[in-house]
């Protein structure tokens, strides 16, 4: 006989966080054959879908430094090559298979462009320094002296740039015939090049992430170079130990930070530790999303500048948070 007035308790699910999340450096990131003909046959996602999805794991996995497997299966003879959004996040195999350190860094002649963000992504994670150069000491420089000087400094082993007829004549000028040279786009009248599409491309082996772990806190992660508003540039060795503590400093002097991922919308040039250091490190730390943006604050292109926020509404303009 039940009881009319008995209550009955019902189960209720109570959210219960693991005891410890997962963090870069106690897991590693396992991605099993994403390929053409292995996705041909998934029906339970569309490929597109699929696709954004890996690129969207791979990005963030190479954003925030996790160790990475990435697998293939009958590469060369049936499944096709890996998604290249999965694949060109991880450029550090090509690096490293070049012989890439600190006595033979990259040099970047470039703007702030997604390519420029992935080389400097895949140098960090290989362990490979670089050194974005302010792009005026090759395009609007006639006799390059500041370029020359940052070049017989460095000594780099590859050298790359945006577009080869922006930055032809000061490759010519200043970097000898047998360093090599990567272009974005365009080609070197006179000079052999090859493509960025060709480092995207590199199969990652199981070296990339010994590099990675290899890493510490005295790696040098970059060279920036001084203004040289008074005399020559001078390279100031940026470490990991160095960029960390700051981007930590910066964090908790500005906790607001933490509450929201940051979205900028952000011109300053990546050869200065504000634009390089602050801004790009701080979406990297926290999650963030960083627009490029290709106005300037000049009566010229001040307008560009305005129409990007009018699209988005950005967390932070530099330093003042909005």
């Amino acid at each position: 006989m039940t009881n009319a007035n008995a209550s009955i308790a019902r189960p209720v699910a109570v959210a219960k966080p693991g005891a410890k999340l997962l963090n870069p450096h106690d897991h590693t990131l396992i991605m099993i054959d994403f390929q053409s003909q292995m996705a041909f046959a998934t029906h339970s996602i569309d490929p597109v879908q699929l696709r954004s999805n890996a690129a969207l794991v791979a990005s963030a996995a190479a954003g925030f430094g996790a160790s990475t497997i990435l697998t293939t299966v009958a590469e060369k003879s049936f499944s096709g090559p890996m998604f290249e959004e999965v694949t060109s996040p991880f450029p550090g195999q090509a690096l490293l298979d070049r012989g890439l350190n600190a006595a033979r860094p990259v040099v970047v002649l470039s703007e702030n462009t997604i390519e420029h963000a992935l080389l400097a992504l895949g140098c960090i994670y290989a362990g490979v320094p670089y050194c974005p150069v302010s792009p005026a000491y090759a395009t609007v420089s006639q006799d390059y002296d500041k370029l020359r000087h940052v070049i017989d400094t460095l000594t780099p082993g590859l050298v790359f740039a945006a577009d080869g007829a922006r930055y032809g004549k000061a490759i010519e000028a200043t970097v000898a015939a047998d360093v090599e040279v990567i272009l974005a786009q365009g080609a070197l009248e006179g000079r052999k090049a090859g493509t960025f599409q060709s480092l995207r491309h590199t199969t990652a082996t199981p070296a990339v992430d010994a590099a990675m772990h290899a890493t510490g806190p005295g790696t040098i992660v970059k060279f920036l170079f001084t203004s040289g508003s008074t005399k020559m540039p001078k390279p100031v060795i940026n470490t990991q130990r160095m960029w960390c503590a700051n981007l930590q400093q910066i964090s908790l002097s500005l906790p607001v930070l933490a509450e929201a991922s940051p979205v900028l919308v952000d011109w300053l040039p990546w050869n200065h530790t504000f634009g390089s250091n602050h801004n790009f490190g701080l979406t990297m730390m926290h999650g963030g999303t960083l627009y490029i943006d290709d106005g300037k604050p000049t009566a010229a292109l001040i307008g560009e500048t305005l129409r990007n926020l009018r699209e988005i509404a950005p967390t932070e303009i530099g330093r003042a948070h909005v």
